[in-house]
């Protein structure tokens, strides 16, 4: 048993080492970065020998050869980059889409399970002569009770399964969703995650600035306002733009963003009174907590 709790320790030590961390750049994003560079190099030096003085055609012309492609370079670069995300995005939410149908599955099973195993035979009960009293003190079977969800399967659900091969992300979100309260809140994180990317608005894309732990221990205790302003650490302001009009303009963005909101929120106050620094500094990093800043803060719960 001692030997469980000090693997599992370290586990969770490991993974609270390792944080989420934003997607990789791709070899094809570095070759055409690369590329861009080159070419802006080239034209500059061409410029140099040239001659800026030698006239507005010539400069024209090297603007039109050699700087227009590097830009073209550069814009097919930042293309490529938007496709991977959204298949990496689509990839994952219909990985967690599976899961969360195997869990149903699952649930569906064991409860039949527990009514009468598929294997067992169909016998006539059995008349004891056992008195009345003896009868009464029989126990009763209670349903067995799933175990607790321990910080790191919490942050890991949070932050949904990275590939799909990520198996321990998985088993995670998947104990997550048989959790009747805390499984409503990553199904919340589920929806505002793919209404957000319908946007090109992606979690990865978005590395917030770190805020003092300070700072999320008063906002769980209710502090409200600039005050705790740096808990809400992404500040890009297309997303913010975006995510404004659309709760603007779109009722069911604008309630399963509000959902979304009130349940990270007390998850927030739950989490805080049992976390670590470390694990809440972790958890912050998570695609939820991302999603919450940049709600929290188009909703002006920082203001």
């Amino acid at each position: 048993m001692a030997e469980q709790s000090s693997s599992s320790d370290k586990a969770n030590a490991a993974f609270l080492k390792n944080a989420p961390a934003v997607s990789a750049v791709s070899p094809a994003e570095l070759i055409a970065g690369g590329a861009a560079a080159l070419w802006m190099v080239m034209s500059v030096l061409l410029l140099v020998v040239w001659g800026i003085d030698s006239g507005i055609g010539r400069i024209f012309l090297v603007v039109a050869i050699a700087i227009y492609p590097a830009i073209c370079i550069a814009a097919l670069a930042i293309a490529f980059r938007a496709q991977r995300l959204a298949a990496e995005e689509a990839e994952r939410l219909g990985a967690a889409i599976t899961a969360l149908r195997q869990t149903y599955l699952l649930d569906r099973q064991s409860s039949v399970g527990a009514i009468r195993p598929a294997s067992a035979p169909v016998s006539a009960p059995r008349l004891e002569a056992a008195p009345l009293e003896v009868q009464a003190d029989l126990p009763l079977d209670p349903a067995p009770k799933a175990a607790p969800l321990t910080t790191v399967e919490v942050i890991r659900a949070l932050n949904f399964p990275d590939t799909a091969e990520d198996k321990v992300g998985f088993s995670a979100l998947a104990k997550a969703l048989r959790d009747r309260d805390f499984g409503n809140l990553v199904r919340s994180s589920q929806d505002l995650l793919t209404l957000l990317s319908q946007d090109g608005i992606y979690m990865d894309d978005l590395p917030p600035d770190r805020a003092r732990i300070e700072l999320w221990r008063r906002f769980a205790a209710g502090e409200r306002g600039s005050a705790v302003g740096d808990v809400g650490g992404i500040r890009d302001q297309r997303s913010l733009d975006k995510i404004a009009a659309r709760m603007r303009d779109d009722m069911i963005f604008r309630d399963t963003a509000h959902h979304f909101l009130r349940r990270f929120d007390q998850f927030v106050t739950d989490f805080e009174a049992e976390a670590s620094d470390e694990e809440l500094s972790v958890m912050a990093e998570t695609r939820s907590a991302r999603a919450f800043m940049l709600i929290a803060r188009a909703s002006g719960t920082f203001d």
